[in-house]
């Protein structure tokens, strides 16, 4: 049994191409790299040495001359295997004194071919009545200096053109693989294209379609808008007439009661309810009004730290009943800001209550302002209440949105968890907007709120 030195740093190569050697009937010994190689070869009998061209330190050439310059081992045939097809390596490999060149992706009973015929080659061949005169090749820019025999010559030139033969049958059945895969390509393409054809056109129809219902809701959503607003208009319109006579009805009957030695227990509740619908009714108006931009702002210079005091000072007595800490914070030299002070003053009347309304008694409040860094002004109102969840984030600032379920209602003012109608913080971002400024809330349930207003500077 023939023993064979397979030197190949990579493991899988090493495991296949010893494999296929034992396969074979060869005893094989692997090493992965030169030196270990070299070490192995000083101390046991080998046959034939393969060697990979490309290995870690000392190239497979390096090896071959190490080998072929030793008294002892000169007479060991090697064979170098590349995953390189460069004609050039076989010069080089002559040059070395390789007695085979092979290409790694040969099929396996060519690579157990190739050692096989070399070790025929040198069990066959008498070295010493062959001619080694060097020779100079020129080959690609390159010269060689060959001092190779005849025979050795023939063996390293036979496994180079059976490389040559194995890469045209390569490249012929890639090539009349390619062309199947373009000829099945065609046929494809010309499937999908057909397909394609037909999906257009179906997809035009049913866009065609889907526009004109979109065009018959947009129409329908204007139509509903446009009632709507009318509707809201007419009852504003319409309720507060009444409503402010039957406020001065109010009034009147609570201080005309006590006079006639009547009981009046129940008039300072019909009051309440009245001035109730009455503010639900302004919030309706404020957001038809609020909600456009039909008509000029009336802007003028207002003191951003008056302004923020005074509707700090108004919550102030409903805090303390509350037990609430209210903090003002407010950011040195504020100077002024060109606003419609009725609009920002509604804007921090609307966040303050909210804050008061959710945050639980014995709770924290903040107040800030400050400048933005474009000269804008930046109003927060920051609470250590209940919190919003992030289903319902998103839609605080909607129309007629409430933050927890309506079943949840009350009527007092400020008392915890009082629901409204939901128009407080759409009123808030459509005053804001309409002075060219911004609305955000930042919140999670259990650690409370922070509603931000910025507005644009001058």
């Amino acid at each position: 049994m023939s023993r064979v030195l397979l030197i190949e740093d990579s493991p899988t190569q090493a495991c296949w191409l010893a494999g296929v050697l034992e396969g074979a009937g060869f005893e094989v010994v692997t090493a992965p790299d030169a030196a270990t190689g070299f070490e192995s070869l000083s101390t046991e009998p080998f046959d034939l040495v393969l060697s990979d061209l490309q290995l870690p330190g000392e190239s497979g050439f390096d090896l071959c001359r190490r080998i072929k310059s030793d008294a002892h081992l000169a007479r060991t045939p090697v064979l170098i295997l590349t995953a390189e097809a460069d004609p050039a390596n076989v010069l080089r490999g002559l040059q070395a004194g390789a007695d085979g060149f092979m290409t790694k992706d040969r099929p396996a009973e060519a690579i157990v071919a190739g050692v096989r015929r070399v070790l025929e080659r040198v069990t066959r061949d008498t070295p010493a009545a062959e001619d080694r005169t060097p020779t100079r090749v020129p080959f690609l820019g390159e010269e060689f200096e060959l001092t190779v025999g005849r025979q050795q010559l023939l063996g390293v030139l036979l496994s180079a053109f059976e490389d040559v033969v194995h890469l045209g049958r390569r490249y012929q059945a890639s090539a009349a693989a390619l062309a199947a895969s373009n000829t099945e390509l065609e046929r494809r393409n010309g499937q999908l294209q057909q397909l394609s054809d037909e999906l257009a056109s179906l997809a035009l129809s049913e866009l065609q379609a889907k526009n004109q219902a979109l065009e018959r809701a947009r129409a329908e959503m204007r139509q509903t808008g446009e009632l709507k607003d009318a509707f809201l208009r007419v009852a504003s319109h319409e309720l507060r007439t009444p409503l402010t006579i039957l406020l001065g009805l109010c009034d009147l009957a609570v201080r005309a009661a006590p006079a006639a030695g009547e009981e009046s227990s129940w008039l300072p509740g019909i009051r309440k309810a009245t001035l109730r619908l009455a503010g639900l009714v302004e919030q309706m108006t404020r957001m038809l009004r609020g909600g456009r931009a039909d008509r000029p702002l009336e802007r003028r210079d207002v003191e951003l730290a008056s302004l923020a005091a005074e509707a700090a000072e108004e919550v102030r007595p409903f805090v303390r009943q509350r037990g609430q800490e209210l903090v003002l914070d407010l950011a040195n030299d504020l100077g002024s800001a060109r606003v419609e002070p009725g609009m920002i003053r509604d804007v921090l009347q609307h966040l303050l209550p909210n804050a008061i309304k959710f945050t639980p008694d014995g709770g924290r409040i903040r107040l800030g302002v400050r400048r933005a860094a474009d000269g804008g002004s930046v109003f927060e109102v920051q609470d250590s209440g209940v919190g919003i969840d992030a289903a319902r984030l998103p839609h605080v600032f909607e129309p007629f949105f409430t933050s927890f379920d309506v079943s949840r209602h009350r009527s007092g003012q400020f008392e915890f968890g009082r629901q409204g109608m939901g128009l407080g913080l759409a009123l808030v971002k459509a005053f804001a907007e309409l002075h060219g400024g911004k609305v955000a809330v930042a919140s999670a349930p259990g650690r409370g709120s922070t509603f931000t207003v910025t507005l644009p500077g001058d």
